[in-house]
């Protein structure tokens, strides 16, 4: 079996037959590589920096497929932003899970291993500007408040 673009390709003793992933297999895939560039973007020129432009760029995809995915810079970048967080979350679990003995000196030595990775700049950017800007506060208030309940299951 080989893999051609978004198909399978099964060969059979008789032909091959051509298995297209569905459609929102592929949609979910593309939508992925979007965020992940938003992300690799926010790491290398900072959240306020990053552009349509510079996304698509990355994803070698033009700025209106983009745009069929996400309808605004807006859109995608608090997507990203809300992916950051899930990801921070799910190390935070992941590490309290493995710790034999949970000291609070041990959680807090686990934690601040998380929170000086390059990644949390960019959620801190993002969280100053959602200071100022009511759209985006409203969007990441209720992950931040998702965030800190992931706290509160490691300290319990």
């Amino acid at each position: 079996m080989a893999t051609k673009g978004s198909a399978r390709v099964v060969r059979s003793e008789k032909k091959a037959v051509v298995i297209r992933r569905p459609q929102s297999e592929r949609r979910a895939a593309t939508q992925r590589e979007l965020v992940d560039a938003t992300i690799r973007s926010f790491l290398d020129v900072g959240f306020s920096a990053t552009t349509v432009a510079s996304i698509a760029e990355r994803c070698s995809m033009s700025r209106g497929a983009l745009f069929s995915h996400y309808p605004t810079l807006f859109d995608l970048t608090t997507a990203a932003i809300v992916e950051l967080f899930a990801q921070l979350r799910r190390d935070i679990i992941d590490r309290a899970s493995r710790l034999d003995t949970p000291t609070p000196s041990v959680v807090v030595e686990e934690l601040w291993s998380l929170y000086k990775r390059p990644e949390m700049s960019v959620i801190q950017e993002a969280l100053a500007v959602a200071a100022g800007n009511s759209q985006l506060s409203r969007r990441l208030v209720p992950v931040s408040y998702t965030h800190l309940r992931a706290h509160e299951t490691v300290l319990d």
